[in-house]
């Protein structure tokens, strides 16, 4: 897992908190480390994710973890990133 950075965003405080929980119980894949900022970003606008997150040069690749609790939302992403 070194070999990467995760961008997890989380749809709420709720869903952070959740994964805020996993991570310090080591019951995650990746550790903190391991995060883009080391930390778990609130959704917000896919406008604001791909300018603040998706157009950085990193050195690892970059996965993108979602986490919602809704099977009906769809990532509608900007394609000129």
């Amino acid at each position: 897992m070194n070999d990467k950075y995760i961008l997890c965003i989380c749809e709420g405080n709720f869903e952070i908190t959740i994964m805020e929980m996993l991570l310090e119980r080591h019951l995650l894949p990746f550790e903190k480390e391991h995060l883009v900022e080391e930390k778990f970003i609130k959704r917000g606008s896919v406008a604001n994710i791909s300018r603040n997150y998706l157009n950085r040069k990193f050195d690892k690749p970059v996965y993108i973890l979602r986490i919602i609790d809704s099977k009906a939302k769809n990532l509608n992403y900007l394609k000129n990133i």
